[in-house]
């Protein structure tokens, strides 16, 4: 996964799931927020 933090993808690692995104692509829309509250927690 390492790679893939060279590539310009963002990590966030939680108790149960890793969370990457690549900054090139994801907008922040909180498309992703609305759409799976209980997966993106806000307050994490």
């Amino acid at each position: 996964m390492s790679d893939w933090i060279e590539k310009g993808y963002r990590e966030y690692r939680g108790e149960k799931i890793d969370v990457y995104f690549n900054t090139a692509i994801c907008e922040h829309a909180a498309k992703c927020v609305k759409g799976d509250p209980a997966v993106f927690d806000t307050s994490d």
